[in-house]
C-alpha cells in the first residue's frame, strides 16, 4: 500500500502524522466503491461534519490515551469486518448476474473513469448488478442490516487466532495496555453522579497527567483512523 507505519502514541503529547494525499488515497483503494461509502460515513460519525469542513483549521482534540486506542480498535474492526461482508456482497451479485454487457462502446470503460484508483479488487467486482432486465438496487448498507444472527455472526468472527493476537499486539504497540489504561480512566472519574461530573473529572485528569493523554487534530486523527 506504500502507506508509512503509525509511530507509537503511548508517549503522549501532540500527535502529527506525516501522510501526503497519495499515501491517504493508499488507505482507501482496498475498498470497493460501495465500501467506501460506509468508510466515510464512519469517519463522519466520529470526527464529526463540522471538523470535516473545518479542515485544518478545526481546533486540536485532548483525548484520554485509552478512548483513542478505543476508537483505533473500533475503526480495524470495522474495517475488517466490513470488507468481509463486501465480499460475500460482490458474490451475491455474480449469483444474481442475469447479463452483463462486455463491450459498452459508448460509455467508458471503469477502469479509464478510475485510473487513479488503483484499487487492488478483482474485475468482477465492478460489474453492474442486475436481476433478469431490472438493476437491483439494494445497497450495501441495506444487505449488511438484511443479515440474520448467523450471518452477523460469521462476519464479525476474526478469521483466527492469530489474526487477532496481531490486532490486539498493534493496539497495544500504538497505545499501550488497554485494560491498564481503562483502569486508570475509571479511577479518574470515580464518584461521578452524572455525566457532566464524569466529563469534569475526567478533564481534570487529563491536564493533571494522571490519565495519559494525546493532542490530536481532526486531520491526524482522520489519518489514524
Amino acid at each position: 500500500l506504500e502507506v508509512p507505519f503509525i509511530p507509537p502514541l503511548k508517549g503522549g503529547g501532540l500527535v502529527r502524522l506525516d501522510m501526503d494525499g497519495e499515501q491517504l488515497r493508499g488507505l482507501t483503494e482496498i475498498y470497493s466503491m460501495e465500501a467506501l461509502e460506509l468508510v466515510r460515513d464512519h469517519l463522519f460519525n466520529i470526527v464529526g461534519v463540522e471538523a470535516r469542513k473545518m479542515g485544518p483549521e478545526a481546533p486540536a482534540l485532548r483525548i484520554a490515551m485509552y478512548q483513542a486506542g478505543q476508537v483505533y480498535a473500533m475503526s480495524a474492526l470495522f474495517g475488517y469486518y466490513l470488507r468481509k461482508a463486501d465480499v460475500r456482497y460482490q458474490l451475491d451479485k455474480i449469483v444474481s448476474l442475469h447479463e452483463v454487457e462486455e463491450d459498452e462502446p459508448d460509455e467508458p470503460e471503469i477502469g479509464e473513469t478510475r485510473k487513479r484508483h488503483r484499487r487492488p479488487v478483482p474485475r468482477w467486482m465492478e460489474l453492474s448488478w442486475q436481476k433478469g432486465d431490472s438493476r437491483v438496487d439494494t445497497s450495501l448498507k441495506e444487505y449488511i442490516q438484511s443479515f440474520g444472527p448467523e450471518e452477523l455472526r460469521q462476519i464479525r468472527s476474526l478469521a483466527s487466532a492469530e489474526a487477532q493476537a496481531v490486532m490486539e499486539l498493534q493496539i497495544s504497540a500504538l497505545f499501550g495496555n488497554l485494560r491498564v489504561l481503562k483502569s486508570k480512566l475509571l479511577k479518574a472519574i470515580e464518584g461521578a453522579e452524572n455525566d457532566e461530573e464524569a466529563t469534569e473529572l475526567l478533564e481534570q485528569g487529563l491536564v493533571s497527567g494522571r490519565v495519559e493523554s494525546i493532542s490530536i487534530s481532526y486531520d491526524n486523527l482522520r489519518r489514524l483512523i
